[in-house]
């Protein structure tokens, strides 16, 4: 499917109310005629994927990241696979986890998804994201757990993100 538009967001707030910092990433995606659209997330160790709360986490070591996803249409499928890499400068294999949420057919899609780092005992399991979209632009709350919220508005028109 051809893309006639395709526009990518991000920005990093340093730290939340709880102290983590995070990123929140926005896709903003159209096409001519109805096309489907398959967001990935590579890692180098399995995730672990809750399709319910839409989200997945992935850890190495002592490091965490649990990434929350909103979208505008309901993901008709939510799934990792695993997928070995070879490398082409040196032919090496490595191990590569892919997570897919697939979006249905439409000639507009944009998703969200806020990124938050942690470390061990740390968690960030009841940090949400929730998306306002009014055609033309998005206003993501994010929400730390503890009551402190940061609201981002990315504006389509002016190609923009502010964090208020």
């Amino acid at each position: 499917t051809d893309v006639s538009r395709f526009r990518r967001y991000a920005t990093m707030v340093r730290s939340g109310g709880n102290g983590l910092p995070y990123a929140v990433i926005v896709d903003d995606t159209a096409m001519p005629s109805a096309g489907t659209v398959d967001w990935l997330l590579h890692t180098i160790t399995p995730m672990t994927v809750d399709q319910g709360a839409q989200s997945i986490t992935s850890s190495i070591d002592h490091a965490n990241l649990i990434v929350k996803l909103a979208a505008s249409h309901a993901p008709t499928a939510f799934y990792q696979e695993h997928a070995p890499y070879r490398a082409e400068t040196d032919n090496s294999r490595f191990d590569q986890y892919d997570f897919h949420m697939e979006l249905p057919a439409s000639t507009e899609h944009r998703m969200a998804a806020l990124l938050v780092p942690h470390q061990g005992s740390e968690s960030a399991s009841d940090w949400t994201i929730d998306v306002v979209d009014n055609g033309t632009s998005y206003q993501i709350t994010v929400d730390d757990g503890d009551g402190t919220a940061d609201v981002l508005t990315v504006d389509f028109a002016a190609d923009s993100v502010a964090l208020q």
